[in-house]
């Protein structure tokens, strides 16, 4: 569809992912920084087991985020282990976590492509009666709103939405006056400028 408009002259801008095989603007979280800077903040806390929770590595924010964390461990010297990294739709998630924590040896820490994901994580750990942040930490990218709902502690980031909102309006007027203008990646940093760590009153 967007090949299809892109050929069309049609003026598109795309937020939160982008498309590497065809030339259109986009606004987006610099996400590799954000994977790196949430895995790093648990391997500060001294987490050495980190596991990676996404619901598909194939759009470009996954992935990139993905990247980050596998950039932190190697930064870190530690070890990448494949059966850290769950990738499945959030119905599927329940069954993984379980399979996770029926390893001999689980993580103790556990970074998040996005915060549903972590909410759904939270009940099924709880469940199996991990205590959550005196067991296991978590972090990930969450919504400005939304990071004031959660019932359980999370280091987390959250998406500069008003400002991508704004640019993409921004670059799709311009995008209408000058077609021939050369395409743009344009790359965000999440607020507040480091994790910062939310506990539920």
């Amino acid at each position: 569809m967007v090949q299809k408009l892109v050929r069309m002259n049609f003026p598109i801008v795309l937020i939160d992912r982008y498309l590497p095989n065809i030339q259109v603007d986009a606004v987006v979280s610099d996400n590799i920084s954000i994977g790196e800077q949430l895995t790093e903040t648990l391997i500060k806390r001294g987490h050495r087991n980190i596991a990676f929770v996404t619901a598909e590595l194939e759009s470009t924010s996954a992935y990139e985020r993905y990247i980050g964390y596998k950039k932190a461990l190697e930064k870190n010297q530690l070890e990448y282990n494949p059966s850290f990294l769950i990738s499945c739709f959030e119905e599927k998630l329940p069954e993984h976590i379980y399979k996770l924590f029926a390893m001999k040896k689980p993580p103790t820490g556990i970074v998040f492509s996005y915060d549903q994901l972590a909410l759904i994580a939270y009940q099924e750990i709880v469940q199996l009666g991990y205590r959550v942040p005196d067991e296991i930490e978590f972090a990930s990218l969450g919504d400005e709103e939304i990071a004031q709902t959660y019932k359980f502690p999370l280091w987390y980031f959250c998406q500069n939405s008003m400002e991508m909102g704004r640019l993409a309006f921004e670059k799709l007027i311009q995008r209408k006056k000058n077609p021939e203008k050369p395409f743009e990646l344009i790359k965000l940093s999440p607020v507040p400028e480091t994790p910062k760590l939310y506990l539920p009153k």
